[in-house]
């Protein structure tokens, strides 16, 4: 009888301890929580600011890399850059890099040939890719864009 009293104890104990072992700690000064801080001039904003509102406080190599891409592609743009850094946001245009039917769209599969300087029998994956590298290398100045710096590219055919 004497063992079944004991048994009967320690079950309520190690039931009693498993239980107080769940309930969570009360909050106060030594929690995690309340080392949390937030100060606003410590975040880090992005702005959507319209390239002619930055322009004149642009260097003068980001300045020249905007003039040099429009003078390829036209000022038919709406180019957004964040105000704290320069770098574009956003650029919205209309620039055909493969062949097909879109509004002024010009571009030949001759055309890639001599672009790309190699035989292009169709637009495949590696076409795309290799177009994409290069529009970017060649706008590096104003796009921000170190070419070095991208991977490799991930290209799939959409249908």
């Amino acid at each position: 009888m004497r063992h079944v009293a004991k048994l009967t104890a320690c079950c309520t104990l190690l039931g009693a301890a498993a239980s107080w072992a769940i309930v969570p700690p009360e909050s106060g000064p030594a929690t995690l929580a309340s080392k949390a801080f937030f100060k606003p001039e410590l975040a880090l904003t992005i702005s959507n600011v319209p390239l002619g509102e930055l322009q004149p406080q642009l260097s003068a190599a980001s300045s020249r890399g905007w003039d040099a891409f429009f003078s390829r592609h036209g000022r038919g743009f709406n180019v957004y850059l964040d105000a704290r850094t320069g770098t574009p946001t956003a650029i919205q245009g209309s620039i055909p890099l493969i062949p097909g039917d879109g509004v002024g769209n010009q571009v030949t599969l001759q055309g890639l040939r001599q672009r790309l300087g190699r035989n292009v029998a169709q637009v495949d994956a590696a076409t795309v890719a290799d177009l994409v590298v290069q529009f970017i290398a060649e706008n590096q100045d104003a796009l921000a864009v170190d070419p070095v710096m991208l991977g490799e590219p991930r290209v799939t055919q959409v249908t």
